[in-house]
């Protein structure tokens, strides 16, 4: 019996990945008066260790965004959440609701919110999880909203926030109503199944742990010894924050990629 012809992604620039990202995904897609686009309604999923670069992956697709909510969980200073408020011009706020003119739109239709308490000490960490579950929950009936939620762990677990039901309601119904939900996790393990079963986009960088890359893999076409040999020849020849761009659903145009994050964007 022949063996199987072992296949790879191909490496493709920012930009291009960025293009694909607008051109292949199943979303609505609207222009504002500036001309600008923006899109409602994928969910996806940001997965590798610390200083990988997933929450800077997440900021960057923010701004294709129109409505955006940012839930910041860390405490004391962070500079890749930092670069959401001094970077892109989001908001930062404390409590929900928020102040009424921070909910209209700005003069290019976007509204940018960082909900983000400022935390000092560790014992306070789980005091906020009230706010937070108030915003997921007006965005739930609002609709057409962006949440990132950057510590996925941490939000839904009982030990953490204790937010799984408010983020797994925005995963099972929410791109019906115009809402998505994006999800940096350490590991794709302790949360409900549910919130990265149905994300429709997938970005792997750095995994140390080959039982992760197969789970994800099995939401792909692509087979899962493939992608972990993907994963493993990432950030080699001087690169830092390379990903594996792996689509969870097939269909014209939507292939598997390799790129990194590009300082020029930053």
């Amino acid at each position: 019996m022949a063996s199987r012809q072992r296949e790879t992604p191909p490496t493709v620039s920012f930009p291009a990945f960025l293009k694909g990202q607008i051109r292949t995904n199943a979303e609505a897609v609207y222009v504002r008066k500036d001309g600008t686009v923006g899109m409602d309604g994928i969910h996806r999923l940001a997965v590798g260790q610390t200083r990988s670069g997933k929450t800077t992956l997440l900021r960057i697709l923010s701004r294709l965004k129109r409505a955006n909510l940012v839930l910041g969980t860390k405490p004391g200073r962070d500079q890749a959440l930092e670069a959401y408020e001094l970077e892109e011009g989001f908001t930062r706020i404390d409590s929900w609701p928020p102040k009424k003119k921070d909910l209209t739109p700005r003069k290019d239709g976007t509204v940018k919110l960082l909900l983000w308490p400022k935390i000092t000490e560790y014992g306070q960490l789980r005091s906020f999880a009230s706010v937070y579950r108030s915003a997921l929950q007006y965005v739930i009936a609002d609709g057409n909203w962006t949440t990132t939620v950057d510590e996925g762990l941490w939000v839904c677990s009982t030990k953490g926030l204790n937010l799984a039901a408010e983020v797994s309601e925005i995963s099972y119904g929410g791109a019906s109503n115009g809402n998505s939900l994006h999800v940096a996790m350490q590991r794709p393990s302790g949360v409900p199944v549910i919130i990265h079963d149905q994300c429709q986009e997938s970005y792997l960088f750095e995994l140390g742990n080959e039982n992760d890359l197969r789970s994800m893999a099995s939401y792909s076409k692509y087979s899962p010894a493939d992608t972990v040999n993907a994963v493993r020849s990432l950030n080699r020849s001087g690169h830092e924050h390379q990903f594996l761009h792996l689509p969870r659903t097939g269909g014209a145009g939507r292939h598997w990629e390799i790129t990194e994050v590009d300082p020029r964007f930053l």
